[in-house]
């Protein structure tokens, strides 16, 4: 009697019968769901459990998958880290049958930052090294206290003598109440102006100074109350009064230069912005997206001397697409909805935001465009680096990247206010493109060279510390 299966039938019926629940069982731990437990925090000193715990997307009783679980332990992190509170963070785990406990091992910043600032009152140190002007030096100090309560709430104050004498104080808590998370902000600036840009000619700043008598008198305070849907999106409302007091002679410069007819300058403002920031670094981002908008009015019914909306919004993009390589892409635009607007309050590209490759211009407008593209290569790629030798612990822990960036920028200015008198660069194409190095370092410190060359075909090098696309 032939036998019913064949010798290789039952060695693949046997490979069968022994893969098949290997896979299954594979299956059912990867479906396998999680409940959040506990979170633990260790290593914080001054700053509460409570303050770390509200930036997670995740609380106790959550429902996790566990094949989600190592995402979600990187979006802890990401939260976390830029919450700046810390120089290090490492997420771990524990599980037992289905309980999962998440653990934050933390090492605090330097909280308390005595200022020393010494610099030029120019736009920028190229300009400055164009006439190298030493009468321009400015110097000041002060104090920024952050995390002052553990809260991750921030205090300053600051006074600067010099060719400019500026003071301010301001004061920050993210959860002014707690249950309904809302936060709030205040402050106050006092700037006297020994000199002023009042007008442009052929794209550049001139300036007007006066010997021994300021150009103008600043007074500004400010109040905002900002809502926290999640540790990403922010919702904010403020208010804020400015006053102007320029000398006389300011209209003989610009007769423009004001709204009215006098000597000052004075109007409320109401405004409301909103965030959402999902970029996994926000000093340096290599992943995620951000999008924003800002509408603020100034002067009231009855109040001010002047009455003009200002818009702003604007998108980021920062995409991988490898360990090494990175490309970013962005957009702001900023819209001024009145003719008769303060020249000092105008939108600028120059004077705030740049055009990489004009540096050297500023163009005032009520209507900017400003697109920027960025190819980056990591010869270092961003990491967190322990160093055992410096003494004070809170500066072992340090991010360090090097990049090299291929760039390209693009800008366009339109100008319907009553005070456009210069057209240069209005109503046209700006562009550049340009290479740089980012390096990134302690307490997130960017620092940036690059060389570019605009359409007028001009070349430039500038030297920077922010990020361009944000």
């Amino acid at each position: 009697m032939r036998p019913f299966f064949k010798p290789y039938q039952i060695v693949l019926l046997a490979l069968i019968l022994l893969l098949s629940p290997a896979k299954m069982w594979g299956q059912l731990v990867a479906s396998q769901i999680l409940t959040l437990d506990s979170i633990e925090v260790t290593g914080n000193k001054r700053t509460k459990s409570f303050t770390l715990l509200r930036e997670l997307p995740v609380k106790v009783g959550d429902q996790i998958p566990l094949a989600d679980l190592e995402k979600v332990k990187e979006s802890c992190y990401n939260n976390a880290y830029n919450t700046q509170l810390f120089t290090r963070v490492d997420v771990s785990h524990t599980i037992e049958g289905s309980s999962l406990t998440l653990k934050f091992e933390v090492r605090e910043r330097w909280y308390i930052w005595p200022v020393a600032y010494v610099s030029f009152e120019e736009r920028s140190f190229n300009e400055w090294w164009q006439n190298r002007d030493l009468d321009r030096l400015v110097y000041g100090g002060g104090l920024i206290f952050e995390n002052l309560t553990g809260r991750h709430d921030d205090m300053s104050v600051y006074g600067q003598l010099g060719y400019s004498r500026r003071f301010s104080m301001g004061y920050q808590r993210p959860f002014l109440f707690p249950k309904a998370k809302i936060g709030a902000e205040f402050g106050y600036n006092y700037v006297n102006y020994k000199e002023i840009g009042f007008g442009t000619k052929d794209s550049y700043l001139q300036l007007a100074r006066l010997k021994g008598t300021p150009m103008q008198i600043q007074h500004l305070g400010y109040v905002e109350f900002f809502k926290r849907f999640t540790p990403r999106k922010k919702l904010l409302l403020g208010a804020m009064f400015n006053y102007f007091n320029p000398s006389d002679s300011i209209l003989e410069y610009n007769d423009r230069y004001l709204t009215t007819g006098s000597n000052n300058e004075y109007y409320p403002s109401i405004y409301l912005s909103y965030r959402n920031d999902q970029r996994d670094w926000a000093s340096y981002p290599l992943s995620g997206y951000k999008y924003y908008f800002i509408l603020r009015q100034s002067g009231l019914p009855g109040l001010g001397t002047a009455h003009f909306l200002r818009i702003s919004m604007g998108f980021s993009h920062h995409i991988p697409l490898s360990k090494r390589w990175n490309i970013a892409y962005g957009s702001q635009n900023f819209i001024l909805l009145g003719k008769k607007v303060p020249f000092f309050d105008k939108f600028f590209v120059g004077w705030g935001e740049n055009v990489r490759g004009y540096e050297r211009y500023v163009i005032d407008g009520s209507f900017i465009n400003i697109s920027k593209a960025e190819l980056k290569f990591a010869l270092i790629p961003r990491q967190m680096v322990h160093i055992k030798y410096i003494p004070l612990k809170k500066f072992r822990d340090l991010p360090v990247g090097l990049y090299l960036t291929l760039f390209s920028d693009f800008g366009y200015v339109m100008d319907e206010t009553f005070s456009n008198f210069d057209q240069t660069l209005k109503d046209r194409m700006l562009a550049s493109a340009g290479v740089g190095v980012n390096f990134l370092t302690m307490y997130d410190l960017l620092i940036r060279f690059e060389y570019s060359r605009n359409l007028l075909g001009q070349p430039g090098f500038q030297f920077g510390t922010k990020i361009p696309i944000r």
